[in-house]
């Protein structure tokens, strides 16, 4: 029978293997086993069958560690060190995607390896799974790693060490998967030469010690490494006691219970202190240095210096050192904890705090608040890990007021900023429900509702702003009821009722100035403004745009001013004032330079493009559009992404290049937005149709009056799906039949009605004449007029 170390080097070399659940007995000392030999791989060694095998790199996450944990941002974060930064950066732009889920996220970094060998360790598994049920209790985790067995090949194995097995994943491809239970040890004489070399000077007889009594030591201890280490605990903490003494003593308990009874004989052996410092390791969870362990016990150990104490324990086993910091094996973590009385709540405030798992975890949470960086140097999650366990440990102490303040400082400037959107949503869900105070509570729900409105989750952004706007109004808290008014106003826009959206608006900008809220005043306005321009009232748009832009200058709000001015912009170019278009446009480049705000920079690059296109600098709007497409995928601005696609669609669409308008239409569709992507499908329906492939046309225009259809169903003024209506009856009417000329004229003509702006009408009668190129009999000559609006243009 082959050897544990000969099937997982099998199972390297499979190329339709991917995944390796190493299970077994806890205490085992399974990731110890697999990590050297993963090391040995590393180094060029041979496995034990003589076959060549080597690794490209190995990643190690476990939830036993400070940071690197089991979790998608980890693996992550993790993976991309192994590739050059070009890939990164597109890697970066995928992950930050609001809107991309995480099979999407797995497909794009699983194409970076797509060879090779890059194994990746997730120890301690048991810790990310539902003991009940077996299943993997993060959702954004259980996802990733059913992508990584279904998606097409890659170079990534995974190997996983659990004393629980992981239930549902095993039915996904399981002939992709396989199974290694590593319930029998250390063979001869592997475990007798572990147990000689833990006794390096001889002082606790193992290292000279008869061969029969090692083997009886190896038979007692299934050969488990953890057990074998307990062992040497128990000799190095009872000097007066001999491993002939041990093993006569449990002679009725090993090996059945090998690993409970040797984890409770070696802790009952160590001396109070040593004891207290196991108890402060576990509670920290976390790999901590010396100087928590103090913190943590000094209320209860008088003059504790824990550095001795935990040289001591790493030179008997019983604690493990990392970069300085100190942890334990999680099978003593448990029996540790399970020592120390769970207590009550009221612990954690108690003038002479009693020694209970409440008031432990109360003060390890307090040494991670002590412990953060500065603000100004976090950069990324490790910088963070402070935080996520002072957050972790908060929840695990029932204090989810304080877990919320921890979360309430790191959310939107930093995770969502990040694109760590699921990680956010899943930290957030967890304190729903459980958060006395009222004002926080309703902060959190709008916190959650913001990062379900950056991942398109619009509904169920609805439900958590429409909450904390209930407890807004309970609270009497009118500042935050006009913030969350202006909330669902963005979700009803972005959903196309634009209505409920400007009513929502209308209601916040007056309670904005009621209170006093002048940046409030400011940013309903210029909602306002774009909302009224959506239903084809352009001056009435500019009008409050402007307004919005006087008060942002009045508060010296440079960002907002830069917003405002790429608007106006944008409007004067729909009016046909061209000059005024292209001052405000590059006014508004200059300010979002000057002030690094690069959303505001993408959006002027966008202003300045429907300038150059309504000069017909075709060339010109196409440089302006794939540079607010490279900002807006470095912010992960789904809106940007997909109205820059677009408009670069149609830029090459208009000067021929066909192939690479629709290159670029069908990558525009990969971001939804739902004001936009009827335009996108229309786009992509004109070039399909130019290029000859009528099947796709006539899908693409199918859908693109479908999406028109749903945004007019909400918004029957809304204009442009209204053209974008007449187009695709255009569209089907070439590449099916005429039947739909007549409603085409109508839509068109309905779309005129709304809207005959200048400016409007140009755009409108550019992608109408690149779709008549297609028209080698004249069928949409009558309805040109109409798009026009009845005029000859």
């Amino acid at each position: 029978m082959k050897r544990w170390s000969q099937l997982i080097g099998d199972f390297l070399l499979d190329d339709a293997l991917r995944l390796m659940i190493v299970g077994g007995r806890g205490g085992i000392g399974k990731s110890a086993m697999v990590c050297r030999l993963l090391r040995s791989l590393e180094g060029g060694q041979r496995p034990d069958d003589g076959g060549a095998l080597t690794v490209d790199g190995i990643v190690y996450l476990s939830d036993a560690r400070s940071f690197h944990r089991v979790t998608v941002p980890d693996l992550y974060a993790s993976l991309i060190k192994l590739l050059p930064e070009e890939t990164v950066l597109h890697l970066d732009s995928v992950y930050k995607k609001p809107q991309v889920d995480t099979r999407e996220t797995m497909q794009a970094l699983l194409d970076a390896f797509p060879r090779g060998r890059t194994v990746v360790l997730l120890d301690n598994f048991e810790d990310a799974l539902d003991v009940e049920t077996g299943r993997i209790k993060d959702a954004e985790l259980d996802e990733a790693l059913r992508a990584l067995l279904e998606l097409p090949p890659h170079g990534l194995k995974v190997i996983i060490t659990t004393r629980v097995a992981p239930g549902d994943l095993a039915f996904v491809e399981p002939g992709r998967q396989r199974r290694l239970d590593l319930d029998t040890g250390l063979g001869p004489p592997f475990a007798e030469n572990v147990l000689r070399a833990m006794d390096i000077g001889g002082k606790l007889g193992l290292r000279d010690a008869p061969e029969a009594l090692l083997a009886e030591a190896r038979e007692r201890t299934l050969g488990y490494p953890r057990a074998l280490e307990h062992l040497f605990g128990i000799l190095s903490a009872d000097r007066d006691t001999s491993l002939r003494e041990i093993l006569d003593s449990t002679k009725q308990l090993l090996p059945e219970r090998v690993v409970t009874v040797l984890v409770g004989e070696a802790f009952s052996r160590l001396d109070l202190m040593a004891q207290r410092v196991m108890q402060a390791l576990a509670t920290y969870r976390y790999p901590v240095p010396s100087a928590a362990v103090d913190y943590l016990l000094q209320e209860y150990v008088t003059g504790l210096n824990s550095a001795a104490v935990l040289s001591r324990l790493v030179n008997m086993q019983f604690v493990r050192r990392d970069a300085g910091r100190y942890y334990v094996h999680q099978i003593d973590r448990d029996y540790a904890l399970g020592r120390i009385p769970v207590g009550e709540p009221a612990d954690k405030v108690a003038e002479a705090p009693p020694l209970t798992r409440f008031a432990l975890q109360h003060r390890a949470a307090e040494w991670f608040k002590l412990s953060r960086k500065p603000r100004e140097d976090w950069r990324t999650l490790e910088d963070l890990a402070a935080q996520l366990s002072e957050f972790e440990l908060r929840c695990a102490g029932e204090d989810y007021d304080a877990a919320a303040a921890v979360l309430s400082e790191i959310s939107y400037d930093y995770l969502l900023t990040w694109g760590h959107h699921r990680l956010l949503t899943e930290l957030h869900e967890r304190l729903q429900g459980k958060i006395s105070d009222p004002a926080l509570a309703r902060y959190c729900i709008g916190e959650l509702g913001s990062a379900y409105y950056r991942m398109g989750h619009h509904q169920r952004a609805i439900a958590c702003y429409e909450e904390a706007l209930r407890l807004a109004r309970e609270q009497k808290d009118r500042w935050d009821e006009g913030v969350r008014l202006g909330n669902l106003g963005n979700c009803y826009s972005d959903l196309g009722q634009t209505s409920q959206g400007i009513d929502c608006y209308e209601q916040a900008l007056a309670i904005s100035r009621e209170v006093g809220n002048r940046r409030g005043e400011s940013t309903e306005l210029s909602n306002l403004g774009i909302r009224y321009g959506e239903l084809g009232q352009t001056v009435l748009a500019v009008e409050y745009t402007k307004q919005a832009l006087a008060i942002d200058r009045e508060l010296e709000d440079r960002p907002g001013e830069a917003v405002d001015l790429a608007n106006l912009g944008s409007r004067y170019a729909l009016l046909g004032q061209i000059a005024a278009a292209l001052q405000s446009s590059k006014d508004a480049l200059t300010v979002a330079r000057e002030t690094r705000f690069r959303y505001a920079e993408a959006a002027a690059q966008m202003a300045l493009s429907e300038v150059s296109l309504a000069q017909g600098e075709l060339g010109e709007a196409a440089k302006q559009l794939e540079q607010a497409i490279e900002i807006a995928d470095q912010i992960a601005n789904t809106e940007c992404q997909s109205v820059a696609r677009e408009g670069l669609a149609r830029a090459r669409l208009y000067r021929g290049d066909l192939t690479a308008a629709r290159e670029i239409a069908e990558a525009a569709r990969q971001y939804n937005f739902p004001l936009n992507n009827h335009q996108t499908w229309a786009v992509l329906g004109v070039t399909a149709l130019r290029q000859g492939d009528r099947i796709a046309a006539q899908e693409a225009f199918t859908t693109a009056l479908q999406k028109a259809d749903e945004l007019l169903a909400r918004s029957p003024q809304y204009y442009m799906a209204l053209d974008t209506k007449g187009l695709a009856l255009c569209g089907l009417a070439l590449s099916k039949n005429a039947e739909h000329i007549p409603a085409a004229k109508e839509a068109y003509k309905a779309a005129r009605t709304i809207n005959s702006d200048v400016g409007i009408v140009r755009l409108v009668l550019q992608l109408f004449d690149a779709l008549a190129q297609a028209d080698t009999v004249g069928k949409l000559t009558e309805v040109r007029a109409e798009a026009a609006g009845g005029k000859s243009q």
